[in-house]
């Protein structure tokens, strides 16, 4: 808060933020049946050497949400912060 920072987590992952490697599919159906648990989703996904099956999946993830006619946005300024603890609710020293 004190330098104007917006926290934004996370609501759905795709499952690629442990060490057990996980297939393209495995990530896209986690995507896809995450989303439907919740109005808004902001999705965790991992862009990094190690995490190609998260690249592979990103395609058709973006086509199956837009076949189905959710809205892709980026986060920005205007966006609603998604946040599992507040700052205001951690307890500083």
């Amino acid at each position: 808060d004190e330098n104007d920072y917006t926290y934004f987590d996370w609501n759905v992952e795709n499952g690629d933020a442990t060490s057990k490697k996980i297939s393209a599919k495995e990530a896209y159906n986690n995507v896809m049946e995450g989303i439907k648990k919740v109005n808004n989703s902001t999705i965790l996904m991992h862009d990094a050497q190690d995490k190609d099956s998260t690249v592979e999946s990103l395609p058709g993830i973006i086509e199956s949400l837009l076949e189905e006619d959710y809205l892709i946005l980026p986060l920005s300024e205007e966006s609603k912060p998604v946040q599992q603890i507040k700052v205001t609710d951690v307890v500083r020293d």
